[in-house]
């Protein structure tokens, strides 16, 4: 599969506490009303990027009732497909033009791999095994940990982190890979890896004032989901999410990262709706942590997004 360009699956999720719309499964194109919720307070925003979510499998998940959490939220919410994706269509991209409103031009995220000329390097952020294996996994490790929020991603951009700080708004990052903040962390790698490799122990970073990203730095300490992938998986990311919630220290503004959609649509094409029946029991699973599901609506304010749609490519040159 490619990533394609022409749009992203946007659910924006406006809640209106107990009071209905009237509307129901709202897919509309003009602008969003203003967000109500029962909070007295400045409602909390929580954003859930779904890797790979598209318009048909979506809605077929749907139609089929495979997927009765983004049903759930479809029912109370508004549906948008008409978004456009950042260019180039890969994931570290648009996620750096998400979370600062800034095109790769600004960012100086210009793609998964690339080179620096400054540096003479490479620069990759992951693009497969063989890669990795031959550019260094030091290389690599230090590129993705410490590098790209840190060095590569421009100083002359802001992120919403940085932002909602400056107006001493406080948030959060759950598995996202690019979360710059203003606050310090230390990244800790698994002692079995630094054993076996030349990694270090640690790497400094700067994020949220929450920061999860799989075993390397978390909030639930009994978060066990770290087994797969190294904790960069979507039970670990859900775990932390009703753990914030569950302790009522969830910030204004939450950033949770659903990966393993991507994988599902990679190896069976985009057609699929694998992937969104898995992550939809996810959502079930955070929904189960209030009393009631529209407990989840009364306080929060739900964004569920998509970053870039695929395409098929065919098996063989021989079919072309």
């Amino acid at each position: 599969m490619i990533r394609l360009l022409p749009c992203i699956i946007a659910i924006s999720i406006l809640l209106f506490g107990c009071a209905s719309s009237g509307q129901n499964s709202n897919e509309q194109d003009k602008k969003a009303a203003a967000i109500q919720t029962e909070s007295q307070s400045s409602p909390k925003v929580i954003l859930l990027v779904i890797d790979s979510l598209m318009d048909e499998p979506l809605k077929k998940a749907i139609q089929e009732k495979k997927a009765p959490a983004l049903a759930f939220f479809l029912k109370h919410g508004q549906y948008s497909k008409n978004v456009v994706s950042s260019y180039p269509t890969m994931s570290v991209t648009i996620d750096s033009s998400l979370i600062t409103g800034a095109y790769p031009d600004e960012t100086k995220i210009p793609g998964l791999v690339w080179f620096n000329n400054d540096k003479k390097q490479i620069i990759t952020y992951g693009n497969g095994l063989f890669e990795i294996m031959k550019i260094g996994v030091s290389q690599f490790a230090e590129s993705i940990m410490h590098q790209y929020n840190n060095v590569d991603l421009s100083p002359n951009v802001s992120t919403i982190h940085e932002d909602l700080d400056r107006i001493k708004k406080e948030s959060a990052s759950i598995n996202a890979f690019i979360y710059r903040g203003n606050y310090h962390h230390t990244l800790k790698v698994p002692k079995l890896i630094t054993k076996v490799s030349n990694l270090p122990g640690e790497y400094e970073t700067a994020g949220p004032k929450m920061l999860s990203l799989g075993t390397f730095i978390q909030q639930d300490k009994k978060n066990n989901h770290i087994v797969n992938r190294l904790g960069l998986n979507d039970a670990f990311a859900v775990q932390e999410l009703k753990y914030l919630l569950g302790k009522n220290i969830i910030p204004e503004f939450t950033i949770l990262y659903i990966s393993g959609n991507d994988f599902t649509v990679h190896r069976k094409g985009p057609k699929t709706i694998k992937g969104i029946e898995k992550l939809d029991k996810y959502l079930q699973e955070v929904l189960n942590s209030f009393p009631k599901w529209e407990d989840a609506l009364k306080n929060y304010n739900w964004v569920i997004v998509g970053d870039s749609k695929q395409s098929p490519v065919i098996e063989s040159k021989k079919k072309l």
